[in-house]
């Protein structure tokens, strides 16, 4: 029985905290901050010289954190970029 926990008869099994789904937090901070650095890196560099190392430095996360979000550096530009659009104004 590997892998399974040992309950004894007329015995509740023991409640195994669910992770609370959080709104925003701590991702969305990462989020936002890699997305501002990399608009600034842009801004300094252009996009020929912009690096994720840099973006991952400039935001203070590492370039795995970038990398899981988002698969390359075009994908990163993008959505940098989408991200300092409003929304919509009506013509």
């Amino acid at each position: 029985m590997s892998g399974s926990v040992h309950v004894p008869t007329g015995q509740a099994a023991p409640r195994v905290p669910r992770r609370a789904v959080r709104v925003g937090g701590r991702s969305a901070r990462v989020v936002a901050t890699v997305l501002r650095s990399t608009l600034e890196v842009l801004g300094r560099r252009g996009y020929a010289g912009l690096r994720i190392e840099d973006v991952a430095e400039e935001s203070g996360v590492n370039k795995t954190t970038i990398y899981r979000r988002w698969a390359t550096r075009t994908d990163l530009v993008i959505a940098a970029l989408v991200g300092l659009a409003g929304p919509p104004v009506a013509t």
